[in-house]
């Protein structure tokens, strides 16, 4: 079969297809329906191989559920001998489990007895850029990856600070979108100044990034310094002045065993610290010392690395969740571990806020409601009203795709979407309210209920409970450490569980750490549920199934 697609062809097909860095090629034996396809494509989107029998059902499988029937009815039009020309626009999933936006043309090709032979074309991946960033004139930021790749490889120490702008938002709501441009394009103007210090980039948003070799830690703080002075009180656009607030991560690298993607994992965590708890200040991964950047970053890496191949080292632990009523257990909630030597067990707040900021985030959260949906099976025997309580992350509701895999997952384990509970962590809030809300809605649609994590800080606000539509608040275990001796503390969960209660929406109190807090909280306070070391320590299922709360008989 092979050989319908070698000799001239192969030949012709070799040369044009390392052409573009973001247009793949195809070629198909008709007859035969036997593909051959850009290596970049096949390593890019993670098909079986270069050649390939059915690929345009392989490729379907890849497309956006909401896509689908373009790419299918334009392509069976084809096969089926009633048009000789293809083209379609769609979402594809990449290997990293991203979709990307991709246009795909092909045509038919005809032999010298007028037959059907051979069907080619190309594949164009939107959302790999060029080199250079087309508003700023700066390299892009496939050309920062490649740069950190080949540093890596020439095992150069070097420097990475990642700038990000405050308030850049408010200009474009302010002036538009074009004059928001016009003020990128000016800061690139700016930013060119300093190309004798390293390599500079813009980066996706309202982001840019400094590369460089050759100068150290001290010298690069005083860099970031200089920009962050110039663009509050030296930037002019169209005779308008613009302040701009910035933030930085810095990243001081000499560790080339690092992938390049968890390098920018880090300095992207640490640009979100700077902007948020920092006033703008450089954050300089953990600490402000090179050897805890190296450990980081080296713990990183290892952690992306255990994502990549099938979330291994990672594991589940389940804590209980009470009922105030009777004191009997109405749930568990699964809790995210990882051990991996020579760290052993890594506290999930030392590797989850890095992770929210990495691709990779969205299948270790598939594997956690995998793991959680298909253990929590067996609970169901001897409680099956019991709800199995599992953070939900922004990097996950932010993907279009998550109701329906998570659909998907309900319906493959035979969990039931009523015993199922998902609890919004703080970062969920930072999505628009309309998007947000509308998803929940879905979501309870189905049967699962949605929950509040740490209730009463961060962004949450009572006001959330007007807008979104929850079943359950989870009041943070900050408000009652001390509770039975802060006056303060008890007329603030009393505002809270009060509204809750006349709302009807359920209320669990976090870190109950002794039988008298219990006593004092369920006495006081429209409580439903309680959680904490009181009851049990999170710990794995084999070791929960044997616990008191759970073997006792209901």
């Amino acid at each position: 079969m092979e050989q319908r697609i070698t000799g001239l062809a192969s030949k012709i097909f070799e040369g044009f297809a390392e052409t573009s860095d973001n247009s793949y090629l195809f070629i198909c034996d008709m007859e035969q329906d036997y593909s051959r396809w850009s290596k970049d494509a096949v390593e890019y989107f993670d098909m079986p191989g270069e050649y390939m029998y059915g690929a345009g059902k392989i490729w379907e499988e890849r497309i956006h559920p909401e896509d689908r029937q373009i790419f299918h009815d334009s392509l069976a039009l084809v096969m089926k001998n009633k048009a000789d020309f293809h083209e379609a626009e769609y979402r594809v999933r990449n290997r990293e489990g991203q979709y990307v936006v991709c246009s795909s043309k092909g045509k038919v090709i005809y032999d010298d007895q007028n037959k059907r032979t051979y069907f080619i074309g190309i594949i164009a991946n939107h959302s790999i850029g060029d080199v250079y960033d087309p508003i700023t004139g700066l390299f892009s930021m496939k050309r920062f990856l490649n740069v950190l790749d080949n540093y890596r490889s020439s095992g150069e120490k070097y420097i990475v600070l990642l700038i990000g702008l405050q308030n850049f938002l408010q200009i474009n709501n302010l002036y538009g979108f074009t004059f928001g441009n016009s003020v990128l394009t000016q800061i690139g103007f700016l930013l060119v100044r300093y190309k004798d210090k390293g390599i500079i980039f813009r980066m996706e948003g309202a982001k840019f990034a400094i590369a460089t070799t050759k100068i150290g830690l001290k010298e690069a703080i005083s860099l970031y310094h200089d920009i962050q002075k110039l663009l509050k009180y030296s930037l002019e656009v169209e005779n308008v002045k613009i302040s701009l607030d910035t933030g930085c991560g810095i990243a001081v690298v000499d560790d080339f065993n690092a992938d390049t993607q968890a390098i920018y994992t880090c300095v992207r965590y640490a640009l979100d610290k700077s902007k948020k708890q920092r006033y703008g200040e450089p954050v300089i991964l953990q600490n402000d010392y090179l050897h805890d950047n190296r450990t980081t970053i080296e713990k990183i890496n290892r952690i992306r690395n255990s994502v990549a191949t099938g979330c291994r080292e990672f594991y589940l632990c389940y804590q209980p969740v009470m009922s105030a009523a009777t004191g009997k257990m109405s749930g568990m909630e699964a809790l995210l571990r990882w051990k991996g030597e020579p760290y052993g067990n890594v506290p999930p707040n030392d590797f989850i806020p890095w992770l929210e900021e990495d691709p990779l985030f969205y299948d270790l959260g598939k594997w956690i409601l995998w793991q959680a949906l298909t253990e929590g099976k067996q609970i169901l025997q001897k409680y099956p009203d019991f709800q199995m309580h599992v953070n939900l992350a922004y990097a996950q509701l932010d993907r279009e795709e998550f109701c329906t895999d998570l659909l998907s997952m309900l319906a493959e384990t035979g969990f039931p979407a009523e015993n199922l509970c998902l609890e919004l962590t703080e970062r969920c809030r930072l999505l628009k309210m309309d998007y947000l809300s509308k998803e929940l809605i879905f979501l309870k649609a189905h049967g699962i209920r949605i929950a509040l994590d740490d209730f009463g800080i961060g962004f949450s606000s009572l006001n959330l409970l007007r807008i979104l539509p929850v079943d359950c608040i989870k009041v943070d275990r900050s408000f009652v450490e001390n509770i039975e001796n802060d006056i303060t503390y008890q007329y603030l969960v009393k505002a809270i569980t009060d509204c809750a209660h006349n709302l009807q929406i359920c209320v669990c109190v976090e870190g109950i750490e002794d039988a008298r807090l219990c006593d004092f909280i369920s006495t006081n306070f429209y409580v439903s549920t309680l959680q904490g070391y009181f009851y049990s320590k999170p710990v794995p299922m084999e070791e929960y199934i044997r616990l008191p709360v759970y073997t006792e008989t209901r």
